[in-house]
């Protein structure tokens, strides 16, 4: 499996949203950030724990995004991930 499918599998498990800013994937682009960056870690890149779905603005694009130097956003999304990794990450916030 490639990175991208594992990332698609990720999206329609937990569903198409930001975890970070809930922003809807349907209004919004959705990518799969590597919490442990994959040229730090590449073994960790197909680690379905260690995806974080954000929004393109959180990712990558706004002045706040995690690739932006967001150190707060970078904690966050690792502590997600390891969290998810110990099995103790509540699943999708939207659901009810």
């Amino acid at each position: 499996m490639t990175v991208g499918q594992i990332i698609q599998e990720v999206m329609e498990e937990r569903g198409n949203y930001c975890e970070n800013c809930l922003a809807d994937g349907r209004r919004v682009k959705i990518d799969g950030h590597h919490a442990f960056f994959r040229g730090k870690y590449p073994e960790l890149s197909k680690e379905k724990w260690n995806i974080v779905m954000l929004c393109h603005d959180c990712h990558q694009e706004g002045k706040d995004a995690v690739h932006n130097g967001n150190d707060k956003l970078r904690k966050k999304c690792e502590k997600i991930a390891l969290e998810r990794k110990k099995g103790i990450h509540k699943e999708n916030p939207l659901i009810i």
